[in-house]
């Protein structure tokens, strides 16, 4: 199961430390971050898409999407043409200061009906993490996620070694420098394999969310994506 605990398990089995090596707020404040950063570093895609009403350009852009993380990637007007029809980005603004954002378009006001479709990005969440009920990972994003995981308990315990100070005979000093050193070099490796996953195209496919929303109207969510 792709949750905090499996991710925590296998990351904990990579780095060849004692189960009990860390506490569990350490754990979960690593994993925090751990998911922190592949958020950026291969954010979640999701798509909304609205429903023209004949008289309003002005959108609202719920959760997940977050005004101090996402980013709009295209949007599509009028959505369905072949080829695609995107409108460029001076034809759109985020109004991120509302509540919630909204996705203004400049210059057309879909007539009823008509489509406005929008890429946009959002954070991840790992079920078990701050109350997330949904692990929106794909296999190989969430085994990226261990490595990362597992290369940060790995330099946390390189810095908890040096900063042992007992004993203090030279020959262990030299001992937990040694120690150390086998830390961040195994670190090292899992970070560099971390980045190959992540960097790999077929590594991209984070879980999406298709939202449909009749202006005015209500919301129909349908994901896709699974974890073996």
């Amino acid at each position: 199961m792709a949750d905090l605990v499996t991710a925590i398990a296998r990351a904990q089995a990579l780095t060849q430390l004692p189960d009990n090596y860390y506490s569990s707020d350490t754990l979960e404040q690593a994993a925090r971050e751990a998911l922190a950063r592949l958020s950026c570093d291969r954010p979640r895609q999701l798509t909304v898409t609205f429903l023209g009403d004949g008289s309003t350009r002005v959108f609202p852009l719920v959760p997940p999407f977050d005004s101090m993380f996402s980013l709009v990637l295209e949007v599509e007007y009028p959505g369905g043409m072949s080829p695609r029809a995107l409108l460029p980005p001076d034809a759109y603004r985020v109004v991120t200061d509302a509540a919630p954002p909204e996705l203004v378009l400049e210059h057309v006001t879909p007539s009823a009906g008509e489509v406005v479709r929008v890429v946009y990005t959002s954070r991840h969440t790992l079920a078990g993490l701050d109350g997330a009920t949904e692990t929106t990972l794909t296999d190989s994003v969430f085994d990226a996620l261990t490595l990362l995981l597992g290369a940060q308990l790995l330099m946390r315990a390189a810095s908890r070694f040096l900063q042992d100070t007992e004993p203090v005979l030279a020959d262990a000093v030299a001992g937990r420098q040694s120690r150390a050193m086998d830390a961040q070099r195994l670190a090292q490796e899992l970070e560099a394999r971390y980045r190959e996953l992540v960097s790999v195209g077929g590594a991209a496919g984070a879980r999406g969310t298709v939202v449909v929303w009749d202006v005015p109207g209500e919301i129909v969510l349908s994901r896709f994506g699974r974890r073996r």
